[in-house]
């Protein structure tokens, strides 16, 4: 498959996430609910070599900031897709949509006709009365997080049953769809894009189910083609489409679906000019921002608050997880100062690595390279847990690059604590058919809160710290899903680094800091007497009270 760039796009108030591969006139591609523009990759490659395409995750879907609407109509999603559009500098384009996303490019179509050349429209539902008022009733229910975590099986289950069951709750022998189960890791994929769209995800469903399709059809003006492959239970809704005006045609699809919709589209591209350069995405005062980094190990998810001026800060996250987690820290330091936080390669919403069996020295070489992509010369770096023991390893190998350090719970075993930790500590996350997957990590991350380590569940090894709450545990375990197999990579990184050794050739004034209920609070001191130019303190937990030390840190050197 070609080579596909991850972008965002600002546009007004909210940021667009899409995928950019290929060369010629602009395809925009739209995808289904609850997914993402991940789901319309293959079709991505068969029309890279034909089309620019550029595959967007919806508003509230994938990366994609939701609309500012409580209760979004299809029109409300086509209407931000024209803004979208603009913001791409894309004034007319072919445009495939499949299920809510066929919903959307034919409203589009329908109401801005000058910025559609031609639509090709994949499972376009076209429901009676009955079937309308049920599907909004039953088919998007949200299941809240549990303790036990449970709610990530049931939304397993509901998400597998939607291949097996048309609609997905109707578990009869009239509604089985006569389809193979798709591969376990589709269905994984599925699930996390629910996951990633959360409480709100129901809202795409509903503005789907609520549309009414048919006199959008009945009065196009742009070329398109409804079409729908033979397997999909909207084919039946093929023989429901009103009388179609000039131009406009229904198709069942057969083998070589992919080369079809790349013809259809093609016929209507005819004239259009090769899609301009992809912007860049400006950043939002006041909250954070993302964009994307590239870096020969693959792309990194950055967040970033941008300060009029001022040395950059960059931030690394602990393992499991993401940057997400420094959000609030984010906030707090980018009132001063220009402060970026990288998605580590292999976590959160960051690329898969090329390694099996990384090392530090990798993940330092790709933090540089990353300040090389992004223009920054010489930075204050800060760590946190994994995040520190890269950020020694990046001090040590690239001194001249590193201004100030602050590590935030520094790993510091003996042999024998490291031989333990590595042995039982990370357990596997390979999607299994299942589901268990899902509980087999929210239990190891719930049990991580309530004891250190994990799997020692004894009275002397009770974390001090009061328990996360479900919600904060939820979005912990999400993140911690979005890393899927690769997320204890870096973790076994940092557990089996040669903290005492590595902080010995520090050069840069260093300050060793952790909080008062951190279980590695108990390394700070030693670390401190190590390194040859560093202070140890005890640090406040809440965001405001850590960016006020880390900023004196970062300005004076000292305090």
């Amino acid at each position: 498959m070609p080579a596909f760039e991850r972008r965002f796009v600002t546009v007004g108030s909210r940021q667009v996430h899409y995928r950019r591969g290929g060369s010629g006139p602009a395809a925009v591609l739209l995808h289904a609910s609850p997914l993402s523009s991940a789901s319309l990759l293959p079709l991505a490659g068969a029309l890279a070599s034909r089309f620019t395409v550029i595959a967007l995750d919806t508003p509230g879907y994938g990366l994609s900031d939701p609309l500012p609407v409580a209760e979004p109509r299809i029109a409300d999603y086509a209407d931000a897709l024209v803004e979208t559009l603009a913001a791409l500098s894309l004034d007319r384009c072919v445009v495939y949509g499949f299920h809510t996303g066929a919903a959307i490019g034919l409203d589009l179509a329908a109401r801005h006709p000058a910025r559609v050349a031609a639509a090709v429209l994949e499972g376009v539902l076209v429901p009676t009365a009955e079937e309308r008022a049920d599907l909004l009733a039953n088919y998007a229910p949200w299941f809240p997080p549990a303790w036990d975590g449970t709610h990530l099986i049931a939304n397993w289950s509901r998400v597998r049953d939607m291949f097996v069951f048309w609609p997905w709750y109707r578990r009869e022998a009239a509604t089985r769809l006569a389809v193979a189960m798709p591969p376990t890791a589709v269905i994984n994929d599925a699930v996390l894009d629910l996951l990633r769209a959360g409480e709100a995800y129901p809202l795409g469903y509903r503005a789907a189910f609520a549309y009414d399709a048919v006199p959008a059809l009945a009065g196009l003006t742009v070329p398109a083609t409804v079409v729908a492959d033979p397997d999909d239970p909207l084919s039946a809704h093929l023989e429901r489409l009103p009388a179609l005006p000039p131009g406009v045609a229904a198709e069942l699809l057969g083998p070589g679906r992919d080369s079809r919709i790349g013809d259809l589209l093609a016929a209507g591209a005819a004239g259009l000019p090769d899609a301009p350069p992809a912007p860049l995405a400006a950043t939002l005062p006041g909250r954070v921002s993302r964009d994307i980094t590239p870096t020969p190990a693959g792309q990194l998810l950055t967040r970033r608050v941008a300060a009029a001026s001022g040395r950059p800060l960059v931030l690394l996250h602990a393992s499991p997880g993401s940057s997400r987690s420094l959000e609030p820290l984010l906030l707090e330091l980018g009132r001063t100062r220009p402060v970026i936080a990288f998605d580590t390669v292999g976590n959160g919403e960051s690329d898969k690595p090329p390694w099996t069996t990384p090392t530090a020295a990798d993940y330092a070489d790709t933090i540089v390279a990353a300040l090389d992509a992004r223009g920054l010369d010489r930075v204050d770096l800060y760590g946190t847990h994994t995040g520190a023991m890269l950020a020694i390893e990046t001090a040590v190998r690239h001194p001249d690059r590193i201004h100030r350090l602050v590590l935030d719970g520094v790993v510091s075993f003996d042999d024998e604590e490291r031989d333990e930790i590595l042995a039982h500590y990370l357990e596997p996350l390979e999607p299994v058919w299942d589901g268990g997957h899902l509980l087999r990590s929210w239990s190891v991350r719930r049990d991580s809160k309530l004891w250190w380590p994990w799997y020692r569940r004894t009275p002397d090894r009770h974390r001090p710290a009061p328990p996360p709450s479900v919600d904060a545990l939820h979005r912990d375990v999400v993140e911690v899903l979005k890393s899927g197999e690769t997320y204890a990579l870096a973790y076994r990184v940092a557990l089996g680094y040669p903290t005492r050794d590595r902080l010995l050739h520090v050069a840069a004034r260093t300050l060793i800091c952790a909080t008062e209920h951190d279980v590695l609070g108990a390394y700070s001191e030693e670390a401190a007497r190590l390194a040859p130019d560093a202070v140890a303190r005890v640090v406040p937990a809440d965001p405001a009270g850590l960016a006020e030390e880390v900023a004196c840190f970062l300005d004076t050197g000292g305090y």
